[in-house]
């Protein structure tokens, strides 16, 4: 603590005080650089605050000979006098007293950090005004050394004397020296006081969190274990006792492999390699076996520290056997939902299918009474609704086979801007006047892989639904555009055609099951539920997917995703021959199909048109056919048959006979709708049921290609 200046006053009544010789001669005969040293050791001894002030008062007063001297503390209004040291003939000041009574002028010169001087109380102007104060406490003459922190009075250092005195250069010096030497070692002690807090506060706090360790290893219901790197158990918690049943003495110096249900053995084993190369476990899973043999599973968290693993293993059995039960309980529900949505395929088909066959059987009889009568009349009208509800039966199978994935498809790359902006005049006259349409299609739209006639009425059915959706008018969108995702392929790239309504919308519980099969809201007879159902598997079945956003209120928009096709472009397809098939020298047929009533179906068509049929009810007669010296220009077989199918017929008789046309009969084609390669060339693929002009125009495309 430097100090800055000395205020000092001297009149007449100092003369007194010079004739000391004494004193001066006591304090000039010691040197400056001795007294320093002494109270530098003395001071090296004291420790604290209280010591320091105590050393410092009784050092200062003895080497000047006064009557008090002393160290005080300021804080706010008061002054503290931690200790002094008189004479005896005046009281100690030791206490709090307050500061500003003793005069505002003498508080003004202790914060300029002055060293105040004063010979005489009466005659000096920061003590006059209230001297008898001064003099009531034994003081007519002091020295005052301030100390100041960041320019705020902290403290001081004082000499009083009981009479008049003049204090000289040397005496004001050693109190400046001996202050400044005084505030150094009080700093010094108030950092080892801090130090020792702190100190003292670390060791609590580090006992604490010893003693709260010991609580949690002891109280923990979590298995705690410390193994060294060769997998051997130094210690556990009572935790083990508790839920495995094994005893302290019985775990500590064992393998904890041996505790280990076997099967588990050789993963855990792996996983702990992991750990003693440096990585931390979370919630591995394993199973221990308790003391009277049964099953516990452990979730465990494992740390290396050095030579030892840390390790600690909840017990998840009950959270295991909610979970079974659980997936249980789901598995049964989702057994109730999959017999309930049986039911309901099993309930729409039979009200469907019987409706259909109604129609069939009754125009079938109507025929067979009139023909009974000899009567010739209204034969073409019965025969004609018997073909139009064979034809809605096929629609409705085909509705089922898209649904389940498995209807033929023939994939071609599409346009899908073009094949929309070909429907646009359909689906104007389908919605009606009050419904406006507006295409918004991405003019640099990619193509796609699909089937197109799939797609058309994929897009055909969703603006009916629309049109439904909307009975007092509103706008249908149909929008495309090139965008990225797949289900399960984030980076696929695909495009996108929606299908936006502004009509009623569906709730949540609708939406989400919108695509069922046989779910509708419509009234009983207005509708089958398969249109949806029928679009969403036709686009799982062309690797794209379906999806539904809908608000009520609001409007629903559904959106068709498809995988962009990278390859040639569209290929214009020849116009499908014209007329009736040629039937001069149309050849030899080989007819393979195991249903009696198709069979015949097929050969009576075939020989109405010229050809020379052999027939097969199983793939082991045609392979004697084929594989016989017999000319043969046509191969029809069905595709799925018992033992030897179709195809691989097909693929023998293409071993010995290369040019040979084949054209495969389904009405149930997984394998040719999935696998692609699945038609060579010259073959082709037909669905049932069919009609025989449908049979003689893929006949004559395979003859004419």
């Amino acid at each position: 603590m430097a100090v800055q200046k000395v205020f000092a006053l001297t009149d007449e009544t100092t003369e007194q005080t010079r004739s000391r010789p004494a004193r001066a001669t006591r304090l000039a005969s010691v040197p400056r650089r001795r007294r320093l040293s002494e109270l530098s050791d003395l001071l090296r001894g004291c420790e604290t605050v209280a010591a320091i002030s105590s050393a410092v008062s009784e050092f200062l007063g003895s080497a000047l000979a006064c009557t008090r001297t002393g160290y005080a503390i300021l804080k706010g209004e008061h002054t503290i006098v931690e200790a002094d040291w008189t004479d005896g003939t005046v009281a100690s000041l030791s206490g709090r007293h307050e500061f500003s009574a003793l005069g505002s002028r003498y508080a003004e010169h202790m914060t300029r950090d002055d060293v105040l001087v004063i010979d005489d109380v009466k005659l000096h102007p920061a003590t006059a005004e209230n001297h008898s104060l001064w003099i009531g406490i034994g003081v007519r003459a002091l020295v005052n050394v301030p100390l100041l922190e960041n320019g705020r009075l902290m403290a001081m250092v004082y000499a009083h004397q009981s009479a008049a005195r003049h204090w000289t250069s040397d005496e004001v010096r050693l109190v400046q020296d001996v202050a400044d030497r005084a505030w150094e070692a009080m700093g010094r002690a108030r950092a080892v006081e801090a130090l020792r807090r702190v100190n003292d506060g670390l060791e609590a706090t580090v006992e604490e969190r010893t003693l709260q360790r010991d609580r949690l290893w002891a109280l923990s219901t979590d298995l705690m274990m410390v193994s060294n790197r060769s997998g051997v158990i130094l210690s556990v918690n009572p935790a083990w006792t508790l839920r495995l049943g094994w005893r302290e003495e019985e775990l500590v110096g064992s393998p904890f492999t041996q505790f280990l249900h076997p099967d588990d053995v050789t993963e855990t084993l792996a996983i702990r390699g992991t750990i003693l190369d440096g990585a931390v476990l979370e919630k591995f899973v394993n199973r221990y076996l308790t003391r009277d043999g049964q099953i516990v599973w452990l979730s465990w968290t494992a740390v290396p520290d050095g030579p030892v693993i840390h390790s600690v293993g909840r017990d998840v059995t009950a959270e295991r056997e909610q979970a079974e039960a659980l997936k249980a309980a789901e598995e049964a529900l989702r057994h109730a939902q999959k017999m309930e949505a049986v039911g309901q395929l099993t309930g729409g088909i039979a009200h469907d299918f019987n409706n259909l066959l109604q129609g069939i059987v009754g125009a079938l009889q109507l025929s067979d009474m009139r023909i009974a009568e000899g009567r010739l009349d209204g034969l073409a009208r019965y025969n004609a609704q018997a073909q139009h509800c064979a034809e809605r039966a096929a629609a409705l199978t085909h509705r089922l086979l898209a649904f389940s994935r498995r209807q033929a498809l023939d994939p071609k790359p599409v346009r899908a801007n073009e094949l929309i902006l070909g429907m646009e005049p359909l689906l104007r006259r389908t919605l009606g006047e009050s419904i406006r349409l507006e295409l918004d299609l991405a003019p640099d739209l990619s193509l796609t892989l699909c089937d197109p006639n799939q797609l058309d009425s994929a897009i055909l059915n969703l603006a009916i639904n629309a049109r439904d959706a909307m009975p007092d008018g509103g706008l249908l969108t149909i929008s495309s555009v090139n965008t990225t995702g797949l289900s399960g392929r984030a980076d696929a790239e695909a495009i996108c055609i929606s299908v936006t309504d502004t009509g009623t919308g569906m709730p949540p519980e609708v939406a989400a099951r919108a695509f069922d099969p046989f779910y509708t809201t419509k009234p009983l007879g207005q509708g089958t539920g398969l249109g949806l159902s029928m679009i969403y598997g036709f686009m799982r079945q062309s690797g794209g997917e379906a999806k539904i956003s809908s608000q009520v209120g609001t409007g629903t928009t559904v959106s068709l995703r498809l995988e962009r096709y990278v390859g040639a472009d569209v290929c214009e397809l020849p116009d499908p021959p014209r007329g009736p098939m040629q039937t001069a020298g149309a050849g030899t047929a080989l007819v393979l199909e195991d249903e009696p009533a198709v069979r015949l179906f097929v050969i009576e068509a075939l020989e109405q048109r010229g050809f020379q049929v052999i027939a097969a009810a199983d793939g082991p007669s045609a392979l004697d056919i084929v594989q016989s010296a017999r000319a043969l220009d046509l191969l029809v077989t069905d595709i799925g048959l018992p033992g030897i199918n179709g195809r691989q017929v097909a693929e023998v008789a293409r071993a010995t006979r290369p040019s040979l046309k084949i054209l495969f009969m389904t009405g149930y084609a997984e394998t040719a709708a999935a696998s692609e390669g699945f038609l060579g060339p010259g073959m082709g693929l037909i669905t049932k049921p069919f009609r025989v002009e449908g049979l003689e125009l893929r006949i004559a495309q395979l003859i004419q290609g």
